[in-house]
């Protein structure tokens, strides 16, 4: 089986890449910079640009697409011209890729296209499944825009799942690479009230419910991509604390963040939404790091993890 991947060279591309590879699939990774993505991308993975002659070739002989491409939402500030990469970079992809798909005959039979749990905006106590509405704010204004393309393809393609991914935890990327930095520096901990919740998952459960979706083929629709058990942010750092044996400031108050960061510290430090797996639980998909605590250990101390 032939797989197409955007996005190749991010965090998450490059964990899927790895376990398609071991699984036999072939793979073409569609880049900004073939150049660089050879660097970092396995040789025996095809690299193209997004030229729109040769992504129609490529999708023409596809079975699956994989459209991860997104502009990193996590490095500050978030001034206009990072707010509009953050936007152009996800609508130009699909863009890219529904014009690619009008103009072929051979289509693949399965598109799965990634969105994020910010789609819910800021939610306090709610329970988010895929049927809540989209909330406020810019992050959820994106990733609504972003699966405003869900439609069109789901008129010519047999399968089209939906991801809305939440905060990855993982070694190598993700949000805990810069909270391990920090908190050697004594310069993390509790934001705002600690109220805000996380919805996590584990990079391992991510790519591997991934391809569940992508072999089952009762999957189709919309699917939160995170861990049964939410946390809130003052039971997520003091796991992070133990885990790291690190050491973490006192808590930074919710105005000093907002005057510090601005919109950047309100959305993606001082929001966020109890999101629920429960539409995966039912599909069938067993979670190997289901608890925030098995998922860093796991991380940091793999060989202690049974």
């Amino acid at each position: 089986m032939k797989v197409l991947i955007t996005g190749a060279t991010g965090f998450i591309g490059r964990n899927l890449i790895t376990i398609l590879l071991e699984q036999g699939f072939e793979i073409v990774a569609v880049s900004r910079d073939p150049n660089f993505a050879s660097e970092i991308l396995p040789a025996s993975v095809q690299l193209i640009n997004w030229d729109s002659n040769t992504l129609r070739a490529a999708l023409e002989t596809v079975d699956v697409v994989f459209n991860l491409a997104g502009e990193s939402i996590s490095s500050r500030p978030w001034n206009k011209k990072k707010k509009t990469a953050i936007t152009n970079s996800r609508l130009l992809a699909a863009q890219r890729l529904h014009q690619a798909l009008v103009s072929i005959k051979n289509k693949p039979d399965l598109f799965i296209q990634a969105s994020a749990i910010g789609f819910y905006g800021d939610r306090k106590i709610e329970d988010c499944s895929e049927m809540c509405q989209h909330g406020q704010g810019f992050l959820a204004d994106v990733c609504a825009r972003w699966e405003s393309y869900v439609p069109q393809l789901e008129s010519m393609i047999n399968r089209v799942v939906t991801i809305r991914i939440g905060v990855v935890l993982g070694k190598d990327g993700g949000m805990l690479p810069e909270l391990k930095k920090h908190s050697k520096r004594h310069m993390a901990g509790v934001l705002g009230s600690g109220d805000q919740w996380i919805s996590w998952i584990h990079i391992y459960d991510l790519i591997y419910g991934m391809i569940y979706l992508m072999n089952n083929e009762n999957a189709k629709g919309i699917f939160n991509m995170v861990a049964p058990v939410a946390v809130q942010q003052k039971e997520f750092v003091p796991l992070l604390k133990e885990t790291l044996g690190a050491g973490f400031q006192l808590s930074a108050p919710a105005f000093m963040i907002r005057l510090a960061l601005g919109e950047f510290g309100k959305e993606l430090l001082l929001s966020g939404q109890k999101v629920s797996a429960a539409k995966m639980i039912r599909l069938g998909f067993m979670y190997k790091y289901p608890s925030a605590s098995e998922a860093l250990d796991n991380i940091y101390n793999p060989y202690e993890t049974k």
